[in-house]
């Protein structure tokens, strides 16, 4: 936690794949991934359409294709905040944070480490279990198996 709390910023790509109940295929989106310190983190999907999730502190807002903008204050949505946190305080070091709303074991060494967290509280009504896979001071893999079944994989790399 003390290597990925060095890291001031983060600029990535990723591509991800969701399975939901109600799909014979899954979803496939790519984009890229930024974060900075403290609390910034941003989604940008670029393929198969665009849009940009950007949560900064307790606010998360998303904006369409279409220009359209949804704000949503996370401090009156915890199963979604502790969500959010699953990856922003990863990406910040932060055990505390993620001991709030999740189990926490990690696995592995330096090299090649797996956080897995299991809900505890309100985010249990949202997600089962976020599992990050990572090496050295970078997540790699970022899996969430969701209450409803719905699950999703993010594969996360350099930007090609």
């Amino acid at each position: 936690m003390r290597e990925l709390a060095s890291v001031p910023q983060r600029h990535d790509h990723f591509t991800e794949e969701k399975h939901f109940p109600a799909l014979d295929q899954p979803l496939v989106v790519a984009g890229e991934l930024s974060y900075r310190r403290p609390g910034l983190l941003e989604k940008l999907t670029l393929q198969p359409r665009f849009e940009r999730l950007t949560i900064d502190g307790d606010m998360l807002t998303l904006v369409d294709g279409g220009g359209a903008t949804r704000r949503l204050d996370l401090g009156n949505q915890p199963e979604l905040r502790g969500l959010i946190d699953a990856m922003r305080a990863t990406l910040a070091g932060d055990l505390a944070t993620l001991q709030r709303s999740f189990r926490v074991t990690l696995a592995g060494s330096f090299p090649g480490w797996q956080l897995n967290l299991v809900a505890i509280s309100e985010v249990a009504k949202l997600v089962e279990t976020v599992r990050i896979d990572g090496a050295g001071k970078e997540p790699t893999q970022i899996s969430i198996l969701q209450a409803n079944g719905s699950s999703s994989r993010m594969v996360i790399g350099p930007i090609p």
